[in-house]
Order: structure tokens, then sequence, then C-alpha cells
């Protein structure tokens, strides 16, 4: 019996431990995701008026719309706070407190690089005097370089199970009332919004000088939107992409020894027919990581030269030896 609890004491202590390195790590990362966010927002999205969609997009079209200096960071302390109080209303506790991490941590890394560190003086060089913000290719220099950033950021936020705050918080309480709705569809429909807006504020602020800059300016914000949509997926697709081998193999008590021995993977067999000989042939099926899987092929092609061997991407796979949701529940 004493013997049985302290396995028991040890089993929690263990479960402990891998829970908070595991919330460690993910607070970690949503760290670095909202600084990248910031440094996005004040080198090159702010100075150039590029809206992308987002809170931040709502700030910037706000800070260029009443003109009276920097006031990005205040924009957005006022912004995460009314959507905290949103998210704690109709969204309750639980969800809200997954937000107010990054609801806090975001704004201060804006005000960090905007109000202490030099970052203005960095503005002036990339820039100059602002007579090179209306130029074609600094444009599309701030919205190449912006746009991936901002999609890394909210990549790895997506990746450890957390996000940037934002307008995410309205998506979740539109998804709450109405289930049919897709989500791809109400951030689309929320950023295509924040986009016109900017376009139209930028516009206005243009007053008699309306030109094809105007035009350019549009296309720069949906060509930054694109790009940190594309950037996301991309980061995320490689995070959880793993290779699924099957063999079909007259060795295959050797091939499942390799997988399960060596590979230290788990190994499912199946009795399957050859359709034209009508035999009957063992299958194997087996998920390793795209780090294994070509040196997988070659040593189960040295096993049996003549077997048959398929390859096929998977996305997202979750278990004993695979990716594990990053959470602090």
């Amino acid at each position: 019996m004493k013997k049985n609890k302290k396995k028991k004491i040890k089993l929690k202590e263990k479960i402990t431990k891998e829970k908070f390195l595991s919330g460690l790590k993910k607070y970690i990362i949503l760290t670095i995701a909202n600084m990248i966010l910031a440094i996005s927002v004040v080198l090159f999205l702010n100075p150039l008026t590029i809206v992308s969609g987002g809170l931040t997009g709502i700030a910037i079209t706000i800070n260029t719309a009443i003109n009276m200096g920097d006031w990005l960071d205040i924009i957005l302390y006022i912004g995460e706070a009314i959507l905290i109080i949103i998210s704690f209303i109709f969204l309750g506790k639980k969800a809200t407190l997954k937000s107010l991490y990054s609801a806090i941590i975001c704004p201060l890394f804006t005000t960090f690089f905007t109000r202490v560190l030099p970052f203005d003086q960095i503005i002036n060089i990339l820039y100059g005097n602002g007579a090179l913000v209306k130029d074609t290719s600094i444009l599309l220099m701030g919205c190449l370089i912006g746009g991936i950033s901002v999609g890394v950021a909210v990549g790895l936020a997506f990746m450890v199970g957390g996000s940037t705050a934002g307008v995410d918080i309205i998506v979740l309480i539109m998804k709450k009332y109405y289930p049919k709705l897709k989500e791809s569809v109400l951030c689309f429909v929320f950023d295509a919004a924040i986009i016109v807006a900017g376009t139209i504020v930028a516009f206005v602020m243009a007053g008699k000088d309306i030109s094809s800059y105007n035009i350019i300016i549009f296309f720069i914000n949906v060509m930054t939107a694109l790009i940190s949509a594309g950037t996301i997926e991309a980061i995320y697709m490689m995070r959880n992409q793993s290779v699924t081998i099957t063999i079909i193999s007259d060795k295959y008590e050797e091939i499942n020894e390799y997988i399960i021995k060596v590979l230290d993977r788990g190994c499912t067999m199946y009795q399957v027919f050859g359709g034209y000989t009508g035999k009957e042939k063992k299958e194997l099926k087996t998920i390793v990581s795209k780090k294994q899987s070509e040196k997988a092929k070659e040593e189960i092609l040295k096993i049996d030269p003549n077997c048959f061997l398929t390859m096929t991407i998977s996305k997202g796979v979750f278990g004993e030896g695979f990716q594990k949701r990053f959470t602090d529940e």
C-alpha cells in the first residue's frame, strides 16, 4: 500500500512538472509572438499607414484619423480593455483569461518600442522625413516585411493554443451566438471592414491630393492581409506535419520490428489481398516525424527492396510520441 502511495505521489509530481513546463513554454512563445507583432506595427505598419485588419489595424486607422501625434499604444490599451470587458460578459471568465495575457503584453511592448527604445530614430532612418512614405517601393517593403512578421506572430500564438487577443474575441462571441457561421468567414468580414475603413481614412486625410496613391494603399492593405494569412497557414502546417508510411511486404515481421524497436513508433498491421493475384498480404502503417521519414524509407527499402511503400503528409497528429496541445489548464 505504501509503495502504491509513493508511486501516485511521484506521478502527480511528474504531471505537475509537465504542466508547469508546458505552461511556461506557452507563455514564452506568446511573449515572443506579441513582441514580434508590436515591432511589426511600430516599425512598418503604423509609419506607412498600412491597415491589414485586427485591433492593430483599428488602432492605426484611429491614430491616423485623429492626427495628434502618436497615440497608437494608448488606443491599443483602450481597445484591449473594452474587448476584455466584452469577453468577460459574453464568453465568461475562463475564455477571457486565455486572452488576457496577450491583451496586456501587446500594448506594453508597443509602449516600450514607441516611448522607451529609440525606434523613432530607426523609423527616421528607414523613411527619412516622411517624403518616402508615399514611395511605392517603400510601401511594398512594409507590406512584405510587415505582413510576414504579423503572420509569424499570430501563427506562433495559434501554435500554442493562444491568440493575440483583439478582434478574435468578437469572432468568438459571434460564433457562440451564431454557431452556423464559419470563423474564417467572420475573420474575413471583420478584416475587410477594417481595411476599407483604413483606406477611407487615408483617402480623406489626403485632402485635395487624391491620386493613384489611394488606390495603391488599398491594394497594399489587401496584400499585407493576404501575406499575413499565408504565413499563419504555413507556420501552422509546418508545426503539425508528420508523415504516414504504408508498406506492403513479405518481410513484414522484420519491418515491424524495425519500426517499433529502432524508430520507437507504433505500427498497425492489416490483412489485405492483391486485386490481381488474390494473394493474401500484410500491410503495415506507421506515422513518423518529417525528420525521421527519409531515414525510415531508406532502412525499410534495405530490409525489403521489393516492398510497396507509400508516404503521405499528415497534418495535425496528436497522441503518444507526437504533438501535445500546449495548455496551462
